[in-house]
């Protein structure tokens, strides 16, 4: 597991940007794509995480169609994998809370996937790690 230490704003896009992690052996803040660590000289494993492309598509309207259902806004805006996953997400909450957890769901999902229309970080980002491990 990587730990990021900050992210810095690139200044193209306004897309963050990590520049630094934790060692996993010594705990250092060290840079992404340091080889070894300066502290311990643990060699690193180096990530290629894959940035998701910036998207051109209307965030009301992939807002107005996550509240229809949930993920659905996130087909539209091209991250599929993330909206499954979120459909199920909110399924389960729901399931579990009698169908009250639906209602949140759907509008936390709309919020997420509206800050992924403008290209800004948004509160489901890091499910982004673990669809890349486990659904690649």
């Amino acid at each position: 597991m990587v730990f990021y230490v900050s992210d810095e704003v690139d200044s193209d896009d306004s897309v963050p940007v990590r520049t630094t992690k934790f060692c996993p052996e010594c705990g250092a803040a060290i840079k992404i794509n340091a080889e070894t660590c300066p502290q311990c000289g643990v060699v690193q494993q180096v990530t290629q995480k894959s940035q998701p492309q910036p998207t051109s598509k209307n965030p009301i309207i992939a807002a107005i169609l996550n509240l229809i259902i949930a993920g659905l806004g996130h087909v539209y805006i091209g991250r599929s994998k993330r909206g499954v996953v979120l459909f199920l997400l909110t399924m389960v909450v729901a399931a579990i809370s009698s169908g009250l957890g639906w209602i949140l769901g759907v509008i936390v999902c709309s919020y997420d996937v509206y800050k992924l229309a403008e290209n800004k970080p948004a509160p489901f980002d890091f499910l982004d790690e673990y669809i890349e491990k486990y659904w690649p």
